[in-house]
């Protein structure tokens, strides 16, 4: 009787242990397929190339400039730093490709300038009191990239891969039935009965990738936007 309890007890802890996970496991062999293919066509489409650049057979021995070794590197632990600060307005579409990374002289700015700026980029705060959200599974995923193994790329030298991540999850909202949100949720419904109104779990912010690469016998430095998830919400 007291080994029927003892069993009895474990099933319970293992239980809600499980209940207590935000995260279910899933198959990552294909989401980790879809992902790497998407990946491919998207730092393709960044640097405007219709394919990717066929490899010579002394490219593993080039060795690249130092200045521009010097500017990857600088480019790097400014995308870092940049992680530090507080999340700023999404970007505009015309931010969507790659930038070309140049080395330039710039002056330090004053107080009064610097003030201006940061008034700019300042984010707007929107709240909304009709909506009322409840406990969700979306979640970040960590997945890496090797730029080789994965896509069977050797025209990247730096990195040889990275985090991209991407979002899994469920959402749930429920709506006020005392405000117009709930009006127009039932005449969306009624007008699109085959349609889901649910949000999604989509990437909320992003972070760049900074990339070394050669094209032919031309090594370049470029900032990729977007490549990196770092969190995710319900939208």
């Amino acid at each position: 009787m007291r080994l029927l309890c003892l069993v009895l007890t474990a099933l319970c802890m293992v239980a809600r242990t499980g209940g207590m996970s935000t995260c279910k496991t899933l198959d990552l062999e294909v989401v980790k397929k879809k992902r790497i293919e998407a990946i491919r066509g998207q730092i393709l489409s960044k640097l405007r190339m219709a394919k990717e650049p066929e490899s010579e057979k002394d490219d593993d021995g080039k060795k690249i400039p130092y200045a521009l070794l010097s500017l990857y590197n600088s480019t790097v632990e400014l995308s870092e730093e940049m992680k530090m600060k507080p999340v700023s307005v999404q970007a505009e579409d015309e931010d969507y490709f790659g930038k070309e990374v140049h080395k330039f002289v710039i002056q330090t700015l004053n107080d009064k300038d610097s003030r201006f700026i940061k008034a700019m980029h300042r984010p707007n705060i929107l709240t909304n009191k009709h909506l009322i959200t409840f406990p969700t599974t979306c979640c970040m995923r960590k997945l890496y990239i090797d730029f080789r193994k994965d896509l069977g790329w050797k025209w990247i030298h730096k990195p040889k891969g990275y985090f991209a991540n991407y979002c899994m999850g469920s959402c749930t909202y429920i709506w006020n039935a005392e405000n117009k949100y709930s009006q127009i949720l039932a005449l969306y419904k009624h007008h699109n009965p085959g349609a889901s109104a649910q949000p999604c779990c989509v990437p909320a912010v992003f972070d760049p990738l900074p990339i070394l690469y050669y094209v032919g016998r031309q090594h370049k430095v470029e900032q990729l936007s977007n490549m990196v998830v770092r969190s995710c919400k319900c939208s």
